[in-house]
């Protein structure tokens, strides 16, 4: 690896970890809250994994009657079988994929920018910090739009860097 490499990604691992303290220091209210809204209720009970056959249940059957959102529910049994009724862990893994989310957001913005690091990193900050996100990282449940978000950038980044490679 060229000194020059080197050098680019430690000037951008700074500005990704300064995102992780923005987007801790934004929600890190929500570890110390309960269990709120009907739907983590049902939540907690009906994506417990107990066995493997709660495991192809998942896979197999709509959350809620209505939806079918196998990730979701996959993410929801595991922290059911981990952590139980501890709303800790709930809300540290909607943290987990909120920072994820804001992270992947800001590389992608330093691709699209053509490697202008302010701009990328101030759009990711204000992404993190922004309020209309905080249902999804507050309310357990809206863990269902942060899973997509993050495979969603994941994909777009992978496409621009594919897109943008030399031929």
């Amino acid at each position: 690896m060229k000194t020059c490499e080197k050098i680019n990604i430690y000037v951008t691992i700074l500005p990704a970890l300064s995102i992780v303290l923005v987007a801790f220091l934004t929600y890190k209210e929500i570890l110390s809250y309960f269990f709120s809204n009907i739907d983590t209720t049902y939540m907690l009970f009906h994506w417990k994994m107990e066995s493997l056959d709660d495991m192809a249940r998942i896979f197999t059957e709509p959350w809620a009657n209505a939806f079918y959102r196998p990730l979701y529910a996959f993410s929801a049994g595991i922290d059911s079988t981990i952590w139980g009724l501890n709303p800790f862990g709930w809300y540290l893994t909607n943290l987990i994929l909120h920072i994820s989310v804001s992270v992947s957001l800001f590389y992608l913005m330093l691709s699209l920018s053509n490697g202008a690091l302010f701009i990328a990193w101030l759009s990711a900050v204000i992404f993190t910090s922004h309020p209309i996100l905080a249902n999804d990282v507050q309310v357990i449940p809206y863990r269902q739009d942060l899973i997509p978000a993050l495979f969603m950038l994941i994909s777009l980044l992978l496409f621009v860097k594919y897109v943008s490679r030399p031929v």
